[in-house]
């Protein structure tokens, strides 16, 4: 490029062409995309509250803004990275196409109590130079940074072996029927119905409790 601009127009002005050209190039993507991972608004590494749930990370790890601009200004104005949450849940989906899923998304981002935001440009944009403008951003504008992890509850001691060479029944150990938890009694229930049958094994109960 620098040698097309310096054979058409001189050393200088071919020099000053280039320099003007990235200068351009640089500052859109900037605009566009930079905040939308690198701003006080998103989880990096190293913050704390870290989110394992792959859909919950996604979110915490992005910032969107002007979600509900039509397809024309978000192609022209911002690369159509303006919906990039879910750009990172679901890369294949048109951008055309993301109008339709953006009120189930919205539900379902209270149904799980994740703190979703559709932010102003202006603040990502901003907030870049964050170093810059300390004290402007208070902990409470970033709710995705503050909120601790709500997907991937700790891992649970019920295992559920398939019986080999059988097509249906498993073997269930590590719980206790006589104490079990809302989640240990929906695990036995889907291993029932892939199942069919299910053994609990190591069952500690009193003869009160095994006739119930």
């Amino acid at each position: 490029q620098l040698v097309f601009f310096v054979a058409g127009g001189g050393v200088l002005r071919g020099f000053l062409c280039f320099c003007v050209m990235h200068f351009v190039c640089g500052f859109c993507i900037e605009s566009a995309g930079f905040g939308l991972h690198r701003s006080v608004f998103c989880w990096t590494v190293g913050d704390a509250n870290a989110k394992v749930d792959f859909g919950e990370h996604c979110l915490a790890a992005t910032a969107d803004h002007d979600v509900d601009i039509s397809l024309f200004e978000s192609l022209f104005l911002y690369q159509v990275l303006n919906n990039h949450g879910i750009h990172h849940l679901f890369p294949t989906i048109d951008k055309s196409r993301i109008v339709e899923i953006m009120p189930v998304f919205r539900q379902t981002c209270r149904e799980f109590g994740i703190p979703w935001q559709n932010l102003q440009w202006r603040d990502i944009f901003l907030s870049l130079w964050k170093t810059w403008f300390k004290g402007l951003y208070g902990a409470d504008c970033a709710p995705m940074l503050t909120t601790p992890p709500r997907g991937h509850l700790p891992p649970l001691s019920l295992t559920v072996e398939p019986i080999a060479g059988q097509s249906l029944g498993a073997i269930i150990r590590g719980v206790q029927v006589n104490k079990l938890s809302k989640r240990e009694f929906k695990t036995i229930e889907q291993a029932a119905i892939k199942y069919g049958v299910v053994v609990l094994r190591d069952q500690q109960l009193t003869p009160g409790e095994q006739v119930e």
